[in-house]
């Protein structure tokens, strides 16, 4: 899913003009307030809309009948919002962002091998990482107690900070391995660390 942008400012609104399911382009009678840049949701009475293309009110590049509702044929007195879709909180994670790019550090693990930046940290035994389908695996064996194996990634964040991602095995026990999600300064896994218990 490619990224929406919301705004607070967009005014309940009409067509101005009747539009048929076959249209690929509307235009609205007061687009005060909507993204001027698309992918951006509205919805025509009962049908959802994603627009593509805002060009002083003129919409196109639509994809209608959007996340479940129906194409159908719209008059000009129904009304047009600016809204989410059940889809966008689904998937919530890609709407919640900084303005700078993330293109560059995000690791979505649904490759079938990791992507480049990933450093292993194996103190002893073997840990074998695999990912398929937004699933990230692990195999951890014959590990001693008090092994940290990781796998680390420096995040550059403004202004000149890095906070180093990893996902820490930490095999403390005989009889099991915990695993963790954690956020550290960016010099190891365990220095200044804050760790996320996985159930």
């Amino acid at each position: 899913m490619s990224l929406r942008r919301y705004v607070s400012t967009a005014v309940e609104t009409t067509l101005t003009g009747a539009v048929s399911a076959a249209s690929t382009a509307m235009t609205l009678t007061n687009p005060s307030g909507y993204p001027s840049v698309g992918p951006f949701g509205i919805r025509i009475d009962d049908e959802g809309v994603v627009v593509g293309t805002n060009t002083g009110g003129v919409l196109t590049d639509l994809d209608r009948g959007f996340d479940g509702t129906s194409v159908v044929a719209h008059t000009t007195s129904v009304p047009v919002n600016h809204v989410a879709f059940g889809e966008d909180f689904r998937n919530r994670w890609l709407d919640v962002r900084l303005d700078r790019p993330w293109a560059t550090y995000d690791d979505e693990f649904d490759e079938d091998t990791l992507d480049a930046g990933w450093t292993e940290v194996t103190p002893t035994g073997t840990v074998t990482w695999t990912q398929s389908n937004g699933v990230l695996s692990v195999v951890a064996e014959n590990q001693s107690s008090g092994d940290v194996c990781a796998l680390l990634k420096p995040f550059p964040v403004l202004p000149s900070y890095t906070i180093e991602t990893a996902v820490r095995a930490l095999a403390n026990r005989a009889d099991y391995t915990m695993i963790g999600l954690v956020l550290a300064d960016g010099t190891s896994t365990t220095s200044n660390a804050v760790a996320c218990h996985l159930e």
